[in-house]
């Protein structure tokens, strides 16, 4: 059964002292704006180089054999951006175990001053631009190359989840099988504290939607029943059926015959592919070419902010080129990469603006009170397509290195109070 270990190295929040009391954490966010547009400056500056060399030895020109070998050229691009993030951000994690500390388990007070708290948020800052590049296609071998080049002990035909964070401190073995939307994570961080502990999955386990582990440790054979999750420092025996949160036991993996197994797995796949926001909304009916054209014009619009710095930029760019300066050429390329950020930043802006656009105008229809509303009634309809425009946008912010601001956009969208 799921039990807590008697010597776990982490601190209850009776057994902390006043004097280990901090303030709640305060960020210089200057010097993370700085950290993040670094990275992202030294990950893709290479990739950068190679195009221009490329685009020098070969000139455009419009033909079909050029813009076909113009797609295996974006491949081998992106190639060398992932291949050269993982190389910078084990640079930047080996410097940041130097000069500050090497990461280890326990609970720390949440302040820049203590050595592990500082060293495990510049570290979640210096990988952000590399998991991004890795997790962008979602394509499993190149986001299992960049797990297993972070820490992550990962065995042999593993499903996993979307969701692995703390690389160093995770472990997942053999033949383990995860719904899409499993999340592992080693570390929990509240107004007080930072809690860091091994996440580690045994040998042929399954975890349904939605489920995950944060902290624990769970044993070969154990089967994770949806809504489901195994809390810091708890140990989940192997050979065991799990469910509830924090998890308990409910019965024996034994008692799982081949095929039930099997079919857990089937099930486990074909929620995968449900999307449960079209699926619980569908008995309110509304127009899907309405939809579409809204959506098109969020990303039309979103597109057309995000071309503005580029459209600068090659202005300067052909009012500085010289052919015969290159060292002045490879210093205005310098600026790309934070032209390519400043572009997705904008890109982000104009989809927010012009999904609140439509919020507004939807609200100025009428004001939707809570209630039951029959499936019908135009504000049942109304209120529908503005949440399926708000997940729009998320969905938007998500395949972006901005997603960490989708807050302040769902503020502006409703009446999210940050």
């Amino acid at each position: 059964m799921a039990e807590k270990p008697s010597d776990k190295p982490l601190l209850d929040d009776n057994q902390k002292t006043n004097s280990e009391k901090k303030e709640v954490i305060t960020f210089n966010f200057a010097f993370f704006i700085g950290l993040f547009f670094l990275t992202a400056w030294i990950n893709l500056f290479p990739s950068i180089l190679a195009g221009y060399w490329f685009f020098k030895t070969f000139p455009f020109e419009f033909s079909f054999l050029y813009l076909l070998c113009l797609i295996p050229l974006f491949f081998a691009l992106y190639g060398i951006a992932l291949g050269w993030s993982v190389v910078t951000t084990k640079i930047g994690i080996w410097v940041v175990n130097k000069r500050i500390t090497y990461p280890l388990v326990g609970s720390y007070p949440l302040s820049m001053d203590n050595p592990q708290t500082r060293a495990f948020i510049m570290k979640g800052n210096i990988k952000g631009i590399g998991r991004w590049l890795h997790y962008f296609f979602n394509i499993k071998f190149i986001r299992a190359f960049w797990m297993r080049r972070m820490g992550v002990k990962i065995g042999k035909n593993v499903k996993w989840g979307i969701y692995v964070q703390d690389e160093e401190f995770t472990e997942i073995g053999d033949n383990t099988f995860m719904a899409w939307s499993t999340i592992l994570s080693s570390h929990l961080m509240d107004q007080n504290d930072l809690t860091i502990n091994k996440t580690i999955i045994g040998k042929n386990c399954l975890f349904e939607f939605p489920s995950g582990a944060v902290g624990a440790t769970v044993g070969d054979n154990s089967y994770f029943t949806k809504v489901t999750g195994a809390m810091k420092g708890t140990i989940c025996r192997g050979n065991a059926i799990y469910s509830g949160v924090p998890c308990k036991k409910i019965g024996e993996f034994s008692d799982l015959s081949p095929s039930d197994i099997e079919n857990i797995k089937k099930k486990i796949r074909e929620i995968d592919k449900t999307n449960f926001i079209k699926q619980k909304n569908a008995p309110i009916k509304v127009s899907e070419l309405k939809l579409f054209l809204m959506k098109s014009i969020i990303v039309l619009g979103g597109v057309i902010f995000g071309l503005l710095f580029p459209y600068l930029y090659s202005l300067l760019f052909q009012s500085l080129y010289n052919p015969t300066n290159e060292l002045g050429n490879i210093l205005l390329l310098a600026l790309v990469p934070f032209i390519f950020l400043l572009s997705m930043g904008f890109l982000i802006v104009g989809t927010t603006l012009i999904v609140k656009i439509f919020i507004m105008y939807y609200d100025r229809k009428g004001e939707i009170p809570e209630g039951t509303y029959e499936l019908d009634d135009p504000r049942a309809k109304w209120f529908k397509i503005k949440y399926l425009l708000r997940m729009f946008g998320l969905r938007l912010f998500h395949n972006t290195p901005f997603k960490l601001a989708e807050p302040f956009a769902m503020r502006l969208w409703g009446h999210v109070k940050l």
